[in-house]
């Protein structure tokens, strides 16, 4: 394979498709290790993926900043609630905050694992379909009366559930947009929930990574940043088409998706 910094546009198209898939349910670490194959780029282990995230999590940051703002609020309040005697963590920002723990303590311990599945395009392949089975599933579940804000047992559910996201072909949104409605929540506050628990995830990811990148100077500086701002503006049009999507119409085109390249990488990777 050819070293990652020898074609400009290739590392730009790359970025294109973290963009894209990163927020639609249809899994970007899959996408991106299909690209690589495509565009015959090599990286080290996980790395270029991580800062590709890295620009999506700037969008997420961006897109959503007055909603971090109200949380950051709201978790404030009830932590000066607690002085006076309130035990009510239930806000969306603690919910989260459980949601990652899973993630977090897995992805530590088993790092070098989920990294060696990067080069693995069969894993890609069984996965995506693994991704459009749950998202056909999740379709299938209209609740009508249940609530739609979510319990400290159901944010644990959906960490546990992201887990499995650290293998590239798992759509980490869409794996929690689907254990979301699941759960009886609404598709829009599901796509929302998803979008939010990225921050934390796909931060700690990056800062863990942040390391083995910093040694990675054989690749130029500029590689990065065409990937990471090219991820960041797509991905910003790409949240706005996701939450557009979720108040109009179920998941089942996604999951359609995921069936039709999974079998497309198992027979052509």
């Amino acid at each position: 394979m050819t070293n990652a910094s020898g074609n400009f546009f290739e590392i730009f198209l790359l970025g294109l498709i973290q963009g894209i898939t990163e927020f639609f349910p249809v899994s970007s670490s899959g996408h991106l290790v299909i690209g690589q194959k495509i565009f015959s780029l090599e990286f080290p282990n996980s790395s270029f993926e991580i800062l590709l995230h890295f620009g999506t999590l700037i969008s997420i940051l961006i897109f959503f900043w007055k909603d971090i703002k109200n949380i950051i609020v709201e978790m404030y309040k009830e932590c000066l609630d607690y002085k006076k005697g309130s035990y009510q963590f239930n806000s969306i920002g603690w919910l989260i905050l459980v949601a990652t723990l899973p993630v977090a303590f897995f992805g530590f311990l088993f790092e070098d694992f989920f990294d060696s599945l990067f080069n693995k395009t069969k894993i890609v392949g069984f996965s995506l379909i693994l991704t459009g089975t749950f998202l056909y599933a999740s379709s299938k579940f209209k609740f009508t009366n249940l609530p739609k804000t979510l319990n400290w047992k159901q944010a644990l559910l959906i960490g546990l559930i992201q887990v499995f996201a650290l293998i590239p072909g798992i759509s980490r949104s869409g794996f929690v947009i689907a254990s979301g409605i699941i759960l009886g929540m609404g598709r829009t506050d599901a796509t929302k929930f998803s979008l939010l628990l990225g921050i934390p995830t796909i931060g700690g990811a990056v800062i863990v990574k942040s390391i083995a990148i910093s040694k990675l100077k054989e690749i130029p500086w500029e590689v990065y940043t065409i990937g990471i701002l090219t991820s960041c503006l797509i991905g910003i049009l790409a949240i706005s088409l996701l939450m557009k999507a979720a108040k109009k119409t179920n998941f089942k085109l996604f999951a359609i998706y995921c069936f039709l390249i999974g079998l497309t990488t198992l027979f052509f990777f």
